[in-house]
């Protein structure tokens, strides 16, 4: 699995999509739904050793909190 993970990335991209989702959702009005299914995505990473991209998603997961909260301060693209 792990080498499939590493040449194929079929897994990393369908966790995007999750995590995408998430974020969807978050900025949408579901905040306690976006924020759970970001987690998940991270959770996913965490679990396949992929930790650089679960740090990366939980970085921008903050970003995107803080961003709602104070939406003319700036905008977060992914």
């Amino acid at each position: 699995m792990e080498n499939i993970l590493q040449t194929e990335h079929d897994l990393n991209n369908a966790n995007r999509l999750l995590f995408c989702r998430g974020w969807y959702a978050l900025v949408a009005g579901d905040e306690t739904g976006g924020i759970k299914t970001c987690e998940q995505a991270i959770s996913i990473e965490t679990i396949l050793g992929q930790t650089n991209m679960a740090r990366q998603y939980t970085f921008i997961l903050t970003n995107i909190q803080r961003n709602k909260q104070n939406p003319g301060d700036s905008a977060y693209f992914m």
